[in-house]
């Protein structure tokens, strides 16, 4: 239940002081900490866990932000690195009478590694406020042919700073 407080008082906390909206040359650097599973087609599910940098920049106002990633992974007793272009699509707006909460976007990526990894995928992110990130992603290495599926929690170290109050 404590835990639950401290939720709810983020979620205030980025209604009242977050910019989520894709602003015009506005950029972002998230962190994120993703974990999951690959399914190779003879074993069992394996655990893999992903520590991720990613920068993005407004291209499309309101809608589109393009960037890159580059990440460390654990996956199946080894570890190793990846890093590629990604490209964000604003759909949804978390509206309140205080203003925006967050947004969902859709995440697309292309990613290249040091263990021989080609990864095509992404999924859906809901960015609360302009800090808390809550990621759902898939992806498929095309040339193993084995699906991965993460789920991450992360934040976004750059903050847009608010526009000073109207003295009038």
């Amino acid at each position: 239940m404590k835990y639950l407080g401290w939720f709810f008082l983020c979620f205030i906390w980025a209604g009242a002081f977050g910019q989520t909206e894709f602003k015009k040359n506005s950029t972002a650097l998230n962190l994120e900490f993703l974990q999951g599973f690959t399914k190779p087609q003879s074993f069992t599910a394996l655990y893999l866990a992903d520590l991720r940098l990613s920068y993005q920049y407004t291209v499309v106002p309101g809608t589109l932000r393009l960037g890159a990633t580059a990440a460390g992974t654990y996956n199946n007793d080894i570890v190793s690195a990846f890093a590629g272009p990604n490209l964000a699509l604003k759909v949804y707006t978390m509206n309140s009478p205080m203003g925006s909460l967050g947004n969902i976007h859709l995440l697309l990526e292309h990613l290249w590694g040091t263990d021989s990894q080609k990864l095509v995928g992404g999924g859906v992110r809901a960015a609360i406020g302009n800090t808390l990130l809550v990621s759902l992603l898939t992806h498929r290495d095309y040339d193993s042919k084995v699906w991965s599926f993460r789920f991450g929690l992360g934040m976004n170290f750059i903050h847009e700073k608010l526009a000073p109050a109207n003295p009038d």
